[in-house]
């Protein structure tokens, strides 16, 4: 009996640290993913509202409803890079890490 008391005891401990691990890593990721979604909304608010409206479901000159778009994010980064139908290409606008937050945006719109 006293054997098992001992695990208990060490389980305890493990799964406390664990825990105690966690509660200082996942707000240092929260905040950063944060960080990184309002550049990308920015971003999205200045280059791609007008037809994509701010929820990314408007269909303005026929734009893509980006809540329900099934592109990965490779399929994003070519079609921002270089336009779509009437889309213009933003590769000479944005760099690729302003690319890599917009599709970070549109990667949380989506339902």
């Amino acid at each position: 009996m006293h054997g098992s008391c001992s695990n208990d005891v060490n389980n305890n401990y493990s799964n406390k640290t664990v825990q105690d691990t966690s509660l200082h890593t996942q707000p240092q990721m929260h905040s950063t993913a944060l960080v990184n979604t309002m550049r990308g909304k920015d971003l999205f608010m200045n280059r791609c509202n007008d037809c994509h409206g701010p929820t990314g479901s408007a269909r303005e000159m026929n734009a893509a409803n980006l809540q329900v778009s099934v592109l990965d994010s490779i399929g994003m980064a070519q079609t921002i890079r270089n336009g779509r139908g009437i889309m213009p290409a933003f590769k000479d606008v944005l760099p690729d890490s302003d690319v890599a937050q917009v599709i970070l945006y549109v990667r949380s719109m989506r339902q």
